[in-house]
C-alpha cells in the first residue's frame, strides 16, 4: 500500500476500508483543516502551498490551478495580500472566484476598488501593473503576500519594485512572493504579432529550473538562494550557496556582517527561490471537461506552451523580426560545444567593443570578438559605476588583449572621453561607431537601402548569422543577449530600411539593447581588425633575431618612405 500513489481515488478507497471508529478519528483530526475557506489539491498545488521559498514560480500549463493557489493563500495563510494582473480588466474573473471562496466570511467588500475584508481580519486587495507608474501606487504599502497572476505578461522592474515592501508586523506571520504563470506567450493585436520578448526575465530569475544549459540544474520544489543586483537598466540575479549575508559586488559570503551592515545596505541578505510546475492533469476540477482536448487542437507553438507548460518551447518570431531566434540559438549552441571541447582556449582578441554609459539608468557593456568568430561573455557595469571616461578606460585596459581593435559607441557622445584618455595617456587609438550616420549600404540583394549605420549594422549581423553564410559565429548562451538580438523589427518605407527605435524595444524587453549592440558593433569592424592583424603579423626571423614588435611595425607603416630619385645623377 505504501508504494501506491496517493491519488483522490486511492484516498477514497482507503476511507471506504475504515471502520466507523477509524472514520470518526479521521474526521476529528481533519476538522480544523476542513474549516478553512480553501484547501490545495494534492500534488504541485500542495507543494507550492507549503513551500518555504521566499519567492515561488508556480505554473506552466494552462489549467494548472495558478489563480486558485494565489486566492487560496490569501484567504487561508496570509493577512494582508495583494494579487496583481497586468490589466485592470483582467481582474473580474479573479474577483468573482474570490467571492466564491470567501462566501459567508466577508464583512466588507468593495467591487470597484477590488478590496475585500474577511471576518478573521484578512485583507485581500487586487491591483494592476499596466500603465506607466502604476507600480508607484503600491509604494510603502506593507503586505505579507505579493501574488502575480500571469506574471510573464508583466514588467520585471514593476514586479521588483512592488515586492520591496513585502513585510509584516504580525507575530509569526510568514511573508512570500508567488508568481503564477504560463510560459511567455507572444502577444497579438488585430491578428498581428506585436511582441516576442515579454516575460523573458522569468528565465533569468529562475534559471536553475528553466534554463536547459544552467550548469547546476535544480529539481522542482528545491530551494536555491540568491540576491538581486541592479546594473544600470537591468536586474541581475546573483546565485549563492545558501542563506546569509553576501558582498554586493563580489557575491562572496559575509558571515561577519552585522545587523547594522544590513540596515545600511552594505550587504545583501540572500532569499530563497523555487519553481513548481503544474499541468492540466494536476487539476481534478478540470478533469473530464474536454479542456485538454481543446488545447490539443491549438496550433503550435501555442499548443506546447499551454499544454506542456514548457518554458523552453520556441515561440513564434515576428514576421519582420530582423534576426530569427533559431539562428541565435544555433550560435549559442556552437559556443557551448566549443567551450566544452576547450576550443575557446588561447584565442586571440580581434575586436574589443564597448557601449558606454556614464551615469543614468543605462549600462556600460564591454565585450570581445575573438579569432574564429567567437564572442566572449560581456562585462556589464551600471552607468553610475562608470560616471566618467576614466572608469571605462581602466576597464578597457584591464580586459583588452592582443592589441585588439577598440570600437566604442559614439552615437551619444559618451565614449568620447574614453577615446581621448586612451589616446592621450596610452597612445591607443579607438574607432568610434556612430549609429545615426548616413549609410550607403543596400541589403536584401539590393532591394532596400539602409537608413543609417544602425540599420546597416543589424542587417550585416543578420546576414552573418544566416546558416547559409560562410561564418560559424559563436555567441555566449545568455537569455538577455538572445532576447535583445531577437527583439527589434525592421521597417521598410519605400526603398529605405530602418530598425525599430530603441525606446520602442526597451518598452517590451525592459532594457536597452546594449549587449546586442556591443556584439553587432564588434562584428561591423571584424574585417578591418583582420586586415590590421595581417599587417601586424611579423616574420619569425624579424621577431626573434631583430626584436621587431607590432607597435614598431605600425610606426614604420605610418612613417614617410624615402624613394630613390631617378634624376639624381643628372642634376
Amino acid at each position: 500500500m505504501t508504494d501506491t500513489p496517493l491519488t483522490f481515488e486511492e484516498m477514497e478507497r482507503r476511507i471506504n476500508l475504515m471502520t466507523p471508529g477509524q472514520r470518526a478519528e479521521l474526521e476529528k483530526s481533519v476538522a480544523p483543516m476542513l474549516a478553512k475557506a480553501w484547501l490545495p489539491q494534492m500534488g504541485p498545488q500542495t507543494d507550492a502551498y507549503y513551500s518555504l521559498a521566499d519567492e515561488t514560480l508556480y505554473g506552466g500549463a494552462a489549467g494548472g490551478g495558478k489563480s486558485d493557489l494565489l486566492l487560496g493563500l490569501a484567504t487561508t495563510e496570509h493577512y494582508k495580500s495583494v494579487i496583481f494582473r497586468r490589466q485592470s480588466v483582467d481582474l473580474e474573473g479573479l474577483w468573482t472566484r474570490l467571492g466564491e471562496i470567501a462566501a459567508g466570511r466577508v464583512i466588507k467588500s468593495d467591487a470597484t476598488r477590488k478590496r475585500m475584508k474577511l471576518n478573521d481580519g484578512r485583507l485581500i486587495e487586487f491591483g494592476h501593473l499596466e500603465k506607466p507608474g502604476s507600480e508607484k501606487t503600491h509604494q510603502g504599502r506593507d503586505r505579507d503576500l505579493y501574488g502575480f497572476d500571469e506574471a510573464a505578461q508583466m514588467d520585471e522592474f514593476k514586479v521588483a519594485f512592488v515586492i520591496q515592501w513585502l513585510r509584516s508586523i504580525r507575530k509569526g506571520q510568514r511573508t512570500r512572493v508567488v508568481l503564477g504563470t504560463n510560459p511567455p506567450i507572444p502577444e497579438y493585436k488585430d491578428g498581428k504579432l506585436l511582441d516576442t520578448g515579454t516575460g523573458a526575465w522569468l528565465k533569468e530569475w529562475f534559471a536553475p529550473w528553466l534554463e536547459d544549459t544552467y550548469p547546476l540544474p535544480a529539481k522542482p520544489g528545491e530551494l536555491r538562494y540568491c540576491f538581486m543586483r541592479t546594473e544600470g537598466d537591468r536586474m541581475r540575479t546573483i546565485w549563492v550557496d545558501g542563506p546569509g549575508c553576501y558582498d554586493l559586488t563580489t557575491g562572496e559570503a559575509r558571515p561577519d556582517a552585522t545587523e547594522d551592515d544590513i540596515n545600511k545596505g552594505l550587504v545583501a541578505v540572500a532569499k530563497s527561490r523555487t519553481f513548481i510546475k503544474s499541468l492540466l492533469k494536476d487539476n481534478i476540477f478540470l478533469k473530464d471537461t474536454g479542456y485538454a482536448a481543446r488545447l490539443s487542437s491549438t496550433p503550435e507553438p501555442l499548443k506546447s506552451l499551454l499544454l506542456t507548460g514548457s518554458f523552453t518551447v520556441k515561440g513564434e518570431d515576428h514576421p519582420f523580426q530582423i534576426i530569427p531566434t533559431l539562428w541565435v540559438l544555433a550560435a549559442q549552441e556552437r559556443w557551448r560545444k566549443r567551450v566544452a571541447a576547450g576550443e575557446d582556449k588561447r584565442l586571440r582578441q580581434l575586436v574589443f567593443s564597448g557601449d558606454i554609459a556614464q551615469g543614468g539608468a543605462d549600462s556600460t557593456v564591454l565585450g570581445e570578438l575573438y579569432e574564429t568568430d567567437f564572442f566572449g561573455e560581456p562585462l556589464t557595469q551600471a552607468g553610475r559605476e562608470t560616471p566618467t571616461g576614466k572608469e571605462v578606460m581602466q576597464l578597457v585596459l584591464t580586459r583588452r588583449k592582443n592589441n585588439a581593435l577598440i570600437v566604442l559607441d559614439g552615437t551619444g557622445g559618451w565614449g568620447g572621453s574614453t577615446r581621448d584618455l586612451l589616446s592621450t595617456h596610452h597612445q591607443i587609438e579607438c574607432e568610434m561607431f556612430v549609429a545615426s550616420r548616413k549609410s550607403t549600404s543596400w541589403v536584401n540583394n539590393g532591394l532596400w537601402k539602409c537608413l543609417n549605420g544602425r540599420a546597416e549594422m543589424w542587417w550585416a549581423f543578420r546576414d552573418a548569422l544566416d546558416p547559409s553564410s560562410d561564418y560559424d559565429i559563436c555567441l555566449p548562451p545568455s537569455t538577455r543577449l538572445m532576447t535583445q538580438l531577437t527583439a527589434p523589427i525592421f521597417i521598410v518605407k519605400g526603398k529605405t530600411m530602418q530598425v525599430e527605435e530603441k525606446d520602442e524595444v526597451r518598452k517590451r524587453v525592459g532594457s536597452s539593447t546594449d549587449e546586442a549592440d556591443m556584439v553587432l558593433q564588434a562584428w561591423m569592424y571584424r574585417d578591418q581588425a583582420l586586415a590590421a592583424r595581417i599587417q601586424d603579423d611579423i616574420d619569425i626571423v624579424d621577431r626573434i633575431a631583430h626584436g621587431v614588435t607590432p607597435a614598431q611595425r605600425r610606426r614604420e607603416r605610418a612613417a614617410p618612405v624615402e624613394f630613390d630619385d631617378p634624376l639624381g645623377d643628372f642634376r
